[in-house]
């Protein structure tokens, strides 16, 4: 007498021969959700609106999906209440700010050195009143982000009730800036009688006047100049990034960004995301950066490794013993704690300063390439790692869930996702797929229910067996199963409710294996040589 009763249902370990895996794991397991430790179908796509044709990026901003047909990396408001909602992301010739509608250059440029003009030298014979000066100046945007300064200007040696006119006429830059009403013109003069040093603030006219006239003594000078070696992201200015504009953007834990272009890691000021003054370089292409706990993560070519400290000006490069590369930039996924990325092993989970293969239990690396590493896109959802790879409008993906065990992993089909977004605040994936031939924006798993295909392992009895008799438990039916003995199929059947059906005999096999198919939650599978043993 024999039976096989299965009422706990896991996920995939392709690692392991068909043969060896424990009871409740499965060879298929095909659009299953299995956190609730039953068969259960994911949901479809729930269509929201439609989208342009090659639309791979999206972001909700003030209500509606921002779309792109490139692959952006979005940030949304660092700063808290920001009453402007600025968001900012990379393109594919420059990174950029966004305000409403309202689309600028992410940076301030340096202006050309303004000419002296008109200069009233005043009284210079009391020598204890006499000074040597420069001046430099700044453009300040109408948002009031300040740029950095220009070069400084010639000396020039002034006494008591000296007057300087500078020509800002030289001073106004092209490009698309935001330099619309309440932009300024800072100046700022050196406070010492070298003509060196520190320099100070003097004042600010309107962006776009001819002239600015400094009478200012050096007693009522202000504040120093705060923008000292400050520069705009990288850009199109192949001079100055030959490596391009930045090709990732993150929010950063001092209020600030962070993004890498080339081998190069590029950090903004804190609270300044217009000001990019640091940068780390390494000898590895990168691919990524994430948030970790302990700093910014940087997946490259050749394996991670970690830039710790809150401080952009004094980040600490730390080793990860892995040389787990990351094949892909859209696979990084950002859980908070830990940072998930695709490698050619499997997927890699980087917490702190280690990395680890976190799917090599359940997955080995020839199997993994099925996966077709090199392609996936992935996003949060619930906590899981949704992950979608080959061609795009196939419908090929799985999920990984870290804290599954043996739950961990199973696939998706059908369901042709280009990009998406995920919405922490609502627990929410928005995503942009392949619509009977039309892009569309759906939510993931809140549409129709999926067929779920699971097989189960191969069962080997060390005699020949008859396993005819099947009863199957689930919520609802139809569900369709298909049995194969010594891997002969051997027929499919339709369920129609949980009442045990005799399969056809006349057969045995060492071997058995079974795969159903349907929408309804199945709670118990039952497999048994004789009617008597049926539970």
């Amino acid at each position: 007498m024999t039976i096989i009763v299965l009422e706990e249902f896991n996920g995939i370990a392709p690692v392991l021969h068909p043969h060896k895996l424990a009871p409740t794991l499965a060879v298929v397991s095909e659009n299953t959700r299995l956190d609730r430790a039953v068969v259960e179908p994911w949901r479809s796509i729930a269509y929201l609106e439609d989208a342009p044709f090659n639309t791979r990026t999206i972001f909700k901003y003030q209500g509606e999906f921002l779309t792109s047909p490139d692959h952006h990396h979005v940030v949304g408001a660092i700063r808290p209440n920001d009453p402007l909602d600025r968001i900012y992301y990379t393109d594919i010739d420059y990174p950029k700010i966004r305000s409403g509608a309202a689309t600028f250059r992410l940076g301030i440029p340096k202006p050309a050195v303004p000419a002296l003009g008109t200069i009233v030298v005043g009284n210079t014979e009391n020598i204890t009143d006499v000074f040597n000066t420069r001046y430099r100046v700044t453009l300040v945007d109408a948002w009031g982000a300040e740029g950095p300064p220009s070069d400084p200007t010639l000396g020039v040696e002034l006494g008591l009730g000296f007057s300087v006119t500078l020509d800002l006429t030289g001073t106004t830059v092209t490009g698309n800036y935001n330099f619309a009403v309440g932009a300024l013109v800072r100046v700022y003069r050196s406070n010492s009688s070298a003509g060196e040093g520190v320099y100070q603030y003097v004042g600010e006219i309107a962006y776009g006047s001819a002239s600015f006239v400094d009478t200012v003594t050096r007693e009522n000078l202000q504040e120093a100049l705060p923008s000292e070696g400050w520069i705009a992201a990288p850009d199109e200015n192949t001079a100055l990034y030959p490596d391009g504009p930045l090709a990732s953007l993150i929010e950063a834990s001092w209020t600030g960004l962070v993004g890498h272009a080339g081998n190069t890691v590029f950090c903004s000021e804190p609270g300044v995301p217009t000001a990019w003054p640091y940068y780390y370089s390494n000898q590895h292409k990168i691919v990524g950066v994430s948030n970790v706990q302990s700093g910014i993560l940087v997946m490259t070519v050749a394996g991670p490794y970690l830039l710790a400290g809150s401080d952009p000006a004094a980040l600490a490069k730390v080793p990860i013993e892995s040389n787990q590369a990351c094949t892909s930039a859209r696979s990084i996924v950002d859980f908070g704690e830990y940072t998930i990325y695709a490698s050619p092993d499997g997927l890699v989970l980087a917490q702190g300063n280690t990395a680890t293969v976190v799917t090599s239990a359940l997955i080995d690396k020839d199997a993994w390439q099925t996966f077709q590493p090199e392609t996936i896109h992935a996003y949060e959802y619930e906590g899981m790692y949704i992950g979608f790879y080959g061609d795009e409008a196939g419908g090929t993906g799985f999920v990984f869930d870290p804290q599954g065990g043996r739950n961990a992993l199973v696939t998706l089909a059908g369901i042709g996702v280009t990009g998406g977004y995920f919405s922490g605040s609502t627990d929410t994936l928005a995503v942009v797929y392949d619509n009977a031939g039309q892009r569309s924006i759906g939510e993931f798993n809140v549409g129709e229910l999926t067929e779920y295909r699971r097989r189960t392992k191969e069962f080997l009895f060390p005699d020949p067996v008859s396993l005819h008799c099947v009863r199957i438990e689930a919520d609802s039916y139809p569900i369709h199963l298909t049995a194969w003995a010594d891997s002969e199929e051997k027929g499919t059947w339709t369920f129609v409710d949980n009442l045990v059906v005799k399969l056809p005999g006349g057969y045995r096999a060492r071997e058995w294996q079974w795969e159903i198919r349907g929408q309804g939650i199945v709670t118990a599978l039952v497999f048994a040589d004789n009617m008597e043993e049926m539970v």
